[in-house]
């Protein structure tokens, strides 16, 4: 469903649970580095960008994290914050800008 929402072929994820799913958190681009201040009530965490060592890092915690890659979560966050700027702060050009997907998925 992830996928579909995202228009990704695929994400990667570590961790698994058998408790039910209370909190989501989600860092448009680039979060692996993020892990660590994650707050422990988080169960899964989104972002993009998670680094082998992040992942173990969430994985001893407990943390499932998925990573959606870099550009397919700024796809929605950016104009998201924009639009938010947009209404609060009107006297203020605001112009998002998103960066295109560098990376393609080569299948066997």
């Amino acid at each position: 469903a992830l996928c579909k929402t995202l228009e990704v072929s695929h994400v990667r994820v570590v961790g698994t649970s058998r408790r039910k799913i209370r909190t989501v958190a989600v860092l448009g681009g680039a979060g692996g580095s993020d892990v660590p201040n994650i707050p422990d009530d988080v169960d899964v965490y989104i972002t993009g960008d998670v680094d082998y060592h992040d992942a173990l890092a969430a994985q001893h915690r407990g943390l499932i994290v998925i990573d959606a890659g870099h550009a397919p979560l700024e796809k929605w966050a950016v104009p998201a914050i924009a639009d938010y700027l947009k209404i609060h702060f009107q006297d203020i050009p605001v112009t998002p800008w998103i960066e295109p997907e560098i990376f393609r998925i080569i299948k066997p």
